[in-house]
């Protein structure tokens, strides 16, 4: 061998770089007498501070003895020998340490990752009704929450929470109440018309227990929720959220209204809804969204599948920008995003995640797309790299 490549190679083991093929061409190397000259004005360099380096370093329970007899060099004539049971010892402890401190570098990184793993959200969230009450439906058995005047309100068991009138007649007065989920909740809500919505993480509506006069009108505060609709021509259901009232015409429909999305988004996904903001009027069809973003209305073909992966236990993302699946990986588990640099946040993602997996095991499967990103759970904080 000669000596530019051994050199490379010596070069190579003194910074932990040798591959698995190197590092056997190096150990045949070490063995050959007629490389004796080249490792002679190797070692002889690097000799003092290569063993002083290697006695440091030594892991818990490594033989130091074994290294000190190695300073007890003979005369040249006799050198080689010596050379290459040293350099063979110190290319397999060299190749061992490296190992024992992989290992080591990655039990820790494990175990620190488990320490600041997070667990997905559940099924919780907080009723408040208008007669003064507060029920922590997680909180709370299944069964009657609240009963007066001939109406009920149930716990239902799955995460739902039910009205129920078991009379016809009119209530005197209507009162209001609020269904809240906070970041890693998600509920459903069966109103008294029998029309549901299923709420996703960080939302808020307001509703009336029983509804009366002309129509059936729900405030979506802050959120996304998807309702189903039981249609009724003489009392049309209508969603206030924002600048924006969608009603339906016998539907399926979900509304993304949080305030710090840059646009108020309505899908169809059955049926037909009229969108109204800003005087301005549209009748969606299946698969349209209507889009209000700095008071401009918009409606654009999408993947309702995209759309409702939420609420059928998935992250799914169809070119969607990081930050836009950060601000869904914040809400579900909690936690705060912060970027490194903000050229991250416009870089396009596609692929398909559970929602019901680990926060570790969601930032791992993004990573693996493919896009120069990396994560850090750090204190219910993800940090982004690139």
């Amino acid at each position: 061998m000669d000596k530019v490549k051994l050199t490379d190679l010596y070069r190579k083991y003194l910074e932990q770089r040798l591959s698995p093929e190197e590092l056997t061409e190096f150990r045949m190397a070490v063995h050959q007498p007629e490389n004796e000259t080249v490792f002679h004005e190797l070692l002889d360099d690097r000799w003092d501070s290569l063993q002083e380096n290697l006695l440091q370093d030594l892991p818990q329970g490594a033989d130091q003895r074994l290294f000190a007899q190695l300073d007890q060099r003979p005369v040249r004539r006799r050198l080689w020998p010596r050379i290459a049971a040293a350099a063979s010892i110190l290319i397999v402890f060299g190749a061992g340490y490296a190992i024992y401190h992989h290992k080591t570098k990655i039990a820790g990184e494990a175990q620190l990752a488990a320490k600041n793993d997070i667990e997905p959200g559940s099924n919780q969230a907080i009723l408040k009704t208008g007669h003064g009450k507060t029920i922590y439906l997680a909180k709370v058995s299944n069964g009657i929450l609240s009963k007066s005047n001939g109406f009920t309100i149930d716990k239902t068991g799955d995460g739902k929470v039910s009205y129920n009138s078991e009379t016809n007649a009119a209530a005197e007065s209507i009162f209001y109440d609020t269904l809240s989920t906070p970041r890693k909740g998600t509920y459903q809500i069966r109103f008294a018309d029998g029309s549901t919505a299923l709420l996703n993480a960080a939302s808020q509506i307001i509703f009336p227990e029983r509804f009366a006069g002309n129509n059936r009108t729900i405030q979506l505060v802050n959120g996304e929720a998807y309702f189903e609709v039981v249609h009724n021509t003489q009392m049309p259901f209508r969603v206030i959220a924002q600048k924006e009232i969608i009603e339906d015409i016998g539907t399926h429909f979900n509304v993304s209204a949080y305030h710090d999305d840059p646009a108020l988004k309505t899908t169809l996904i059955v049926g037909s809804v009229k969108v109204t903001a800003n005087h301005h009027e549209l009748i969606l069809k299946p698969g349209e969204q209507a889009a209000l973003k700095a008071d401009h209305l918009s409606v654009t073909d999408v993947d309702t599948d995209d759309v409702l992966a939420w609420k059928n236990g998935y992250f799914q993302f169809g070119g969607e920008t990081l930050e836009s699946v950060m601000r869904k990986v914040a809400r579900w588990y909690d936690v705060d995003v912060v970027y490194t640099n903000d050229a991250l946040k416009r870089i396009p993602f596609h692929g398909t995640v559970s929602k019901y997996e680990k926060v570790s095991q969601v930032l791992k499967k993004l990573e693996l797309t493919g896009n120069d990103v990396h994560f850090k759970i750090e204190n219910k904080q993800i940090t982004v790299t690139n």
